[in-house]
């Protein structure tokens, strides 16, 4: 087959032979559309924006019940009753991360770009653009993917969820078991995970009717895991789960009261980790208690065009206060162990 060039709007060859004649007298119309080969969605970004709320404060800072007062039982007649104070309240204290978005545009541009000749107006597709890339930024700081898990990003999914050992809003999980998450290792190696290891998983993440509505993996673990119990596979449609058309999906795999997510961020993340062959994880999560916050005064805001004195471009910036937060770890786990490094 013979090779086909494109350069910018130059005509394809072949099928043109007189490429330098037919360049010169022939009109070039640009498709009505900037075609996406780069941006990726994040379906647990999604699911977990569903509950985001808009919050305007300084810092974070929520009470957490660390321990049961236990200034109770039964008594008779004139039995001293215990009267000792309990502190049972511990804050929780995170601090909000400003993120922004550059935009950039040459002024020359911009007037070569106006009247009939602009097929599509050059400001708006590059604040699509802007907008677009943002998410894919947001969407790594969810999952601490390099360059985004420095120490001024967002308090990210892994460390919510997956480490036990660190501290996060403050309070140090070495030494308080109350705000550690509900985590498993399943058989070391093992290439699929079983129904038997999810219920296990899920199960300590589960209090009464309290269950984990998020279930996300890598694309291999969700094929292996679906196709392993495809007999019992239930698909729910929009109208029968408010939560999942919230999120934006049509209809998704569900298992026992999750939605099952294939998440190529956390492949990206899994990807990333120092190790050579990476460990498969997966999150189960509670979305009523971990979710992101806005701060009520910096969401999405656009900032007025600028130029600068030695230059002919107009900059402007997007940008956005946020967090994620967490009140109660013990309804998040992750199964883990699954090391044969194929994510």
């Amino acid at each position: 087959m013979p090779t086909v060039t494109n350069v910018g709007t130059l005509l394809n060859t072949p099928p043109v032979a007189l490429i330098n004649t037919m360049n010169s007298i022939t009109a070039k119309l640009p498709a009505d559309e900037v075609a996406d080969n780069v941006l990726k969605p994040s379906p647990t970004l999604w699911a977990m924006i569903k509950r985001g709320k808009h919050v305007q404060a300084s810092e974070l800072v929520y009470p957490i019940l660390s321990q049961i007062e236990t200034t109770n039982g039964p008594y008779w007649g004139a039995q001293l009753l215990d009267t000792s104070l309990t502190d049972s309240v511990q804050p929780a204290n995170q601090v909000w991360c400003p993120y922004q978005q550059t935009v950039v545009i040459p002024r020359t541009d911009i007037i070569f770009n106006s009247g009939p000749d602009g097929v599509l107006d050059i400001v708006e597709e590059k604040l699509k653009i802007a907008l677009g890339s943002m998410l894919m930024m947001m969407a790594k700081a969810v999952w601490g993917i390099t360059p985004n898990n420095s120490s001024i990003d967002v308090d990210n999914l892994p460390a919510w969820v997956q480490q036990t050992t660190n501290t996060i809003a403050g309070i140090n999980r070495s030494a308080n078991a109350f705000w550690v998450p509900a985590t498993t290792a399943t058989l070391g190696g093992a290439s699929t995970m079983t129904e038997a290891d999810a219920e296990n998983g899920y199960l300590l993440a589960t209090y009464g009717y309290d269950e984990p509505d998020v279930f996300v993996m890598s694309h291999n673990v969700y094929r292996r895991f679906k196709s392993a119990f495809t007999q019992n596979v239930r698909f729910l449609k929009p109208e029968l789960d408010n939560d999942t058309i919230i999120a934006g999906f049509k209809e998704h795999f569900v298992y026992n009261n999750a939605v099952v997510l294939p998440e190529r961020f956390l492949q990206d993340f899994q990807i990333n980790q120092a190790s050579a062959t990476p460990s498969n994880t997966v999150f189960l999560l509670n979305t009523k208690y971990i979710y992101p916050v806005f701060h009520a005064r910096d969401y999405f805001v656009v900032q007025p065009w600028q130029k600068p004195s030695n230059q002919e471009v107009l900059v402007s910036r997007i940008t956005i206060t946020w967090n994620i937060k967490c009140n109660n770890p013990r309804m998040q786990a992750t199964i883990t162990g699954y090391g044969d490094g194929n994510v």
